[in-house]
């Protein structure tokens, strides 16, 4: 009760360790005093307090004390690990640990307390079965010291990324004593894990336009794996995307090959994939270069791995699979067609050298096959020195890389025989026509012609009249026996209505009738005779005595017509173009009843061209009219009509067949005169010893 005492006191814990003295602040009358107990278990603690004048009180307490449940350290953060990696719970960090600790002099344990542990099981929280677990590695502890150890167990892998619940199932001493197990849990996260992908090193070379199959185009391996047992299961799948490098870019292509993983074994497989290039590539200067394709390849949950590889692909050259060309018409005009092929998606040029020193050429657009056709018009023969040559066309395809392929056509030109003539192939001048009406052409620049050696032909004179020739016209020449031809006599349109009459009336000689073209100045023969007593004859047949009958006093000394003849000749006329004496005549057709071989149309009177007029224009319909056809075609039909006697039954009925279609068929003209052309000068004699043989019934 001293207010001014000081006191101390003595506490035994009753846990075995040494007692404790506490001093007793002075004028307190409480005291306050803690202590760590090493176990659980029921204590008896002893208390006496002593003051200064040493009286001292003694009392007594029973302490009870709970056992604390093992905990788990470690676990926050939450730990993670990869898919597929193996782990325990010590590389995780995660480990037990207890408030209680050993106590060796616990009088309430003989030989002293000593805090253990057991494990039990581990469940990973991903449908695999529960692994056994042990408790290893103690570390004992002490006041505010926690008793610690390790977790023993086999290595853990997850299949797939998630979050798991894992559950640790344990107990310390007290609680495997009395039958109770501690259960614990953690979170950890499994991460994802991108593929790994890697792409072939084989060079890829292609053609344009074919098929690249890259059968072995690259492997993957992905540490997930297939987890049927999880809730949910989960599965490792696996998909990829190609950029072509040419604007294609194909997606969700899927492996052609997939392993399953397993713990400690990746998943893996194989790629495989195939592209058609259009066209190769090129640079900005149009140089070759490749393509780049890249390859992505992802997981199921978004991990990917990306790769190259370079492509090259090859230009093809274009293929010229036809070419043809029309024969060159009478408006000098051809059509070239065609056809190519190209794998590649190309433009192109079509360059045609059509021979006459043009060069044309023509872009077409793909894709192929592709067909075309270009008309071109010559305005002279490519070849002047061999006019009637064929024409060959050079033709050069060229795709926009470069490559090309040429071909040749050639075409049939226009022509009579093989033999350097000047011709006109000018669309101006058909090579024989019958137009309904006439059309002024131009004057012929010549001189006024006059009237010479006139005898006793019907010639009338011209003399000091300046003419312009509007018209053609057929010009009479003597032919010597060397082959030369003499002056050129203009004659009548009126005198040739009548040819047997005009042959009537000219001196015993060789004579050739021109048709004379003013426009272009050119000379067609139209017909060569003998003439014998006024009649044409054969020279070369000699079954009447033609061949070695002397001239008659009729004709005069040069053989030309004299001064006495002047009614049908006007006078000679300008030899500007003296066609040569070998020029074959291209004769007009007749039509199919223009002769009447039975009824006996021949050569020795003048009733045979009358006959022949006669029967033409009664079966042409028209015809007979005068308004119907000009003066000049009124000439080359009496011509035609000579000409047809004298050729031959055969050759006569065939090209008469197609006289009739002169007017609509322009075509078969020239497939006549192309005919006739070919006839040899015995040829021709024998057309016409026919033609007499059958006159006279042999």
């Amino acid at each position: 009760p001293g207010t001014l005492d000081a006191h101390q006191a003595r506490i035994d814990w009753g846990d075995g360790s040494a007692p404790e003295r506490w001093n007793v602040a002075p004028g307190a009358r409480s005291l306050q005093a803690d202590h760590i107990y090493a176990d659980n278990g029921l204590y008896s603690i002893q208390v006496q307090l002593f003051d200064d004048d040493l009286g001292m009180v003694a009392r007594s307490a029973q302490q009870q004390v709970l056992n604390v449940d093992p905990v788990l350290t470690g676990t926050l953060p939450v730990p993670t690990v990869a898919e597929g990696q193996a782990f325990t719970l010590t590389d995780l960090g995660v480990q037990l640990a207890d408030p209680g600790f050993d106590n060796p002099d616990n009088p309430l344990v003989p030989g002293g307390s000593v805090e253990t542990f057991t494990g039990l099981t581990v469940d990973w929280g991903d449908g695999s079965a529960p692994e056994s677990l042990a408790i290893v590695g103690r570390v004992n502890g002490g006041p505010w010291q926690p008793t610690t150890a390790e977790f023993q167990h086999a290595p853990h892998v997850y299949a797939d990324n998630g979050r798991y619940t894992v559950t640790v199932r344990m107990a310390d001493d007290d609680n495997w004593a009395s039958g109770q197990v501690v259960t614990r849990t953690l979170e950890i996260e499994a991460l994802n894990v991108a593929p790994t992908l890697s792409l072939t090193n084989d060079p890829q070379v292609v053609d344009e336009g074919s098929l690249l199959t890259i059968a072995n185009l690259g492997t993957f391996t992905d540490p997930g794996f297939d987890n049927p047992h999880g809730a949910p299961a989960t599965s490792e799948s696996f998909s990829y995307t190609i950029d072509w490098g040419d604007g294609n870019v194909e997606t969700g292509q899927l492996p052609v090959v997939v392993v399953p993983g397993s713990p400690g074994v990746e998943t893996t497989g194989s790629l495989a994939a195939s592209h058609r290039y259009l066209d190769n590539n090129v640079d900005g200067a149009h140089h070759p270069i490749d393509y780049t394709v890249t390859v992505r390849f992802s997981d199921d949950d978004g991990g990917f791995s990306q790769q190259s590889i370079d492509v090259t692909v090859k230009n093809v050259d274009p293929t010229l699979l036809l070419l043809a060309g029309t024969d060159i018409d009478r408006l000098g005009e051809t059509t070239l067609s065609g056809r190519f092929i190209d794998p590649g998606a190309d433009t192109f040029i079509v360059q045609i050298d059509w021979r006459d020193g043009t060069v044309e050429q023509v872009p077409l657009g793909g894709p192929t096959p592709r067909d075309f056709s270009v008309t071109h018009r010559y305005f002279g023969p490519p070849d002047p020195q061999n006019p009637a040559a064929d024409v060959e066309i050079q033709v050069r395809l060229l795709d926009d890389d470069r490559g090309f392929d040429t071909g040749m056509v050639a075409v049939s030109n226009t022509g009579d025989g093989t033999h350097p003539v000047r011709i006109d192939t000018t669309p101006q001048v058909p090579r024989l026509t019958f137009p309904r009406s006439a059309v002024a052409p131009p004057l012929l620049p010549s001189n006024p012609v006059n009237l010479e050696n006139s005898g006793g032909v019907d010639i009338s004179s011209a003399v000091g009249e300046t003419k312009a020739i509007g018209e053609r016209y057929f010009l009479l020449r003597v032919i010597t026996p060397d082959g030369k031809q003499g002056a050129g006599y203009r004659l009548k349109a009126e005198s040739l209505q009548d040819l047997p009459g005009l042959f009537h009336k000219l001196p015993d000689n060789h004579y050739a009738i021109y048709l004379v073209r003013p426009e272009t100045e050119t000379y067609r023969l139209v017909l060569e005779v003998n003439v014998r007593n006024g009649k044409v004859i054969d020279p070369g047949d000699d079954s009447d005595g033609a061949r070695d009958r002397p001239p008659t006093e009729r004709a005069g000394e040069s053989g030309e017509p004299t001064d006495g003849e002047s009614q049908d000749v006007e006078g000679p006329a300008v030899d500007s173009v003296l066609p040569p004496a070998s020029v074959k005549p291209a004769m007009p057709a007749a039509h199919d009843g223009a002769v009447g071989w039975e009824e006996g149309i021949g050569l020795a009177g003048h009733h045979e061209l009358a006959l022949f007029r006669a029967q033409f224009f009664d079966q042409v319909p028209d015809a007979g009219r005068s308004e119907g056809f000009s003066s000049l075609e009124r000439l080359e039909i009496a011509a035609g009509g000579v000409w047809l006697a004298s050729a031959g039954n055969r050759e006569a009925r065939s090209v008469a067949s197609s006289f009739a279609q002169v007017r609509t068929d322009d075509r078969r003209i020239r497939e006549i005169d192309r005919c006739l052309a070919d006839t040899t000068p015995v040829g021709w004699r024998r057309l016409r010893r026919l033609a007499r043989q059958r006159l006279s019934g042999g």
